[in-house]
């Protein structure tokens, strides 16, 4: 006659697998890097008990670049405040002509120079697919004019790019 063994059953604590999970779920929160919400919120409240905005209670003069591109990502044209800028080529901003817009609107600012600011964006039909190189080119030309003597005489300070 075979004998049977008997067969135990297993039966597993849950108690400690629930204190590891809490442990592991409170490590995770207290090590979280809370990310500040996107964007630049230019908010600038008088002080209280101040009737008038001071000077640096002013909002920046904001000049908008839109930077034009076709299907292929290649530049086609470019507006400086919703007019339509001179082209060099058929894809190369004309340098002189955006920069003497920069001037000019920096020159009617009513702030400093430090704050005034350039937002630039794209749009157009290629609007997802612009070539990088025509913003670098394009922020090359608003930060700054390179002299014959090889120093960079700056323009604009802020740029902030905008889709």
């Amino acid at each position: 006659m075979a004998r049977r063994k008997k067969t135990t059953e297993v039966k597993g604590d849950m108690t400690p697998m629930i204190d590891m999970v809490f442990q592991l779920l409170i490590f995770f929160i207290l090590t979280l890097n809370i990310v500040d919400p996107e964007g630049d919120f230019y908010l600038r409240l008088p002080k209280p008990g101040s009737a008038q905005a001071s000077e640096s209670d002013v909002l920046p003069d904001i000049m908008r670049i839109v930077l034009i591109s076709n299907t292929n990502g290649d530049l086609s044209g470019l507006t400086v405040d919703n007019v339509q800028s001179r082209m060099r080529t058929s894809t190369d901003p004309d340098e002189d002509d955006l920069r003497k817009r920069i001037r000019s609107k920096m020159g009617n600012a009513s702030g400093k120079p430090e704050d005034f600011e350039i937002e630039l964006g794209w749009g157009g039909r290629g609007a997802t697919s612009l070539k990088y190189r025509y913003v670098l080119k394009v922020i090359g030309i608003c930060t700054g004019e390179r002299q014959p003597d090889g120093t960079v005489k700056p323009l604009v300070q802020k740029i902030k790019l905008l889709q």
